[in-house]
């Protein structure tokens, strides 16, 4: 496969300088995630007046974002309650996997590059060689300052092998 020109190739060498840039890397599946729901949209309903309200989810670890307010304006509510409709909400398919270097002794320590996958590109599993295209981005650690890069696939392709 010939490379793009505008993906950064690399393995553990991810910087600040490259964030939120096109990034390839290829490897082994070290880790893989079981494929887990991820909530895309949330549905709520109103107790006081029924309206039903679409509140757009963040992702990830995100704590579930809920409205603030009704949007019917003929609603009565002075404090508004509502009620998360798992039935209406929408899902997609989400997967986290570790990539490690084809050449990788197997007693290092390390998971290796984190790499997130969403809706149809996952199911991998461990063991399986791939090519992965991205973005860069960071997560946090903890409650710290500090961050790790992750890749959020936009193409994964099994290799051969060869």
């Amino acid at each position: 496969m010939k490379e793009p020109s505008s993906f950064i190739l690399g393995f553990d060498t991810f910087t600040t300088y490259h964030h939120n840039k096109n990034v390839m890397v290829t490897g082994m599946i070290g880790k893989a995630k079981p494929v887990t729901p991820e909530l895309q949209s949330a549905m709520f309903r109103c107790e006081m007046c029924g309206k039903l309200i679409n509140v757009p989810q963040g992702g990830g670890k995100c704590s579930l974002l809920r409205p603030e307010c009704c949007t019917n304006k003929n609603c009565k509510s002075t404090k508004p309650s509502f009620t998360f409709m798992q039935e209406r909400s929408k899902f997609s398919n989400y997967q986290e996997v570790w990539l490690k270097p084809m050449d990788e002794p197997r007693l290092r320590l390390g998971q290796g590059q984190k790499i997130i996958l969403k809706k149809d590109l996952v199911g991998v599993k461990e063991g399986e060689s791939v090519l992965v295209k991205g973005k860069l981005g960071f997560e946090l650690i903890g409650k710290t300052n500090l961050a790790i890069p992750i890749v959020l696939a936009s193409e994964i392709q099994q290799l051969d092998k060869d």
